[in-house]
């Protein structure tokens, strides 16, 4: 097993840090009292052989407005006849805001795209796969410890 502060791989004693029960090594110990030895119990042994399968990537999709938002709303509002006026009524938005959007100074947001989207029969929104690794220490045991947690805030 691992300590919950260091992360070094030793024998453990459960330990009171600061109100919290924690397992740590013996170095790590002396920042509190010692409750006693670690007996991990046989739930924990199970959980421990299921973490040693290998790891799947994360995968997150993000939902992206396309950069060239602005030229094809300006486009299709001009294939539709509407003026900036009335293309703004019927979106219930103001006419200055969707002016700076068609002239590409406000990227509109996902909800807004959305209803540009419904309302001209276009698309704007594009998914993006982004794939996560994660960190080299986690991937190790599948367990961020304390030391991991100072390590990244170093960062």
């Amino acid at each position: 097993m691992q300590c919950d502060m260091c992360g070094k791989e030793d024998y453990l004693l459960r330990t009171l840090i600061e109100g919290t029960e924690l397992t740590v090594c013996k170095a790590c110990a002396r920042f509190g009292k010692v409750l006693g030895n670690y007996r991990p119990e046989v739930k924990q042994k199970q959980q421990e052989v299921k973490k040693q399968k290998p790891q799947v990537p994360a995968i997150e999709i993000i939902l992206l407005v396309r950069e060239d938002y602005a030229q094809l709303i300006k486009q299709k509002r001009e294939q539709l006849n509407l003026t900036q006026e009335e293309f703004a009524k019927k979106l219930n938005e103001k006419h200055s805001f969707l002016q700076n959007i068609e002239a590409g100074k406000h990227m509109p947001s996902i909800e807004l795209a959305r209803k540009l989207e419904k309302t001209l029969g276009i698309v704007l929104i594009q998914e993006h796969k982004e794939l996560h690794e994660g960190n080299i220490n986690q991937q190790k045991s599948g367990v961020m410890t304390l030391g991991d947690i100072i390590k990244l805030k170093k960062k």
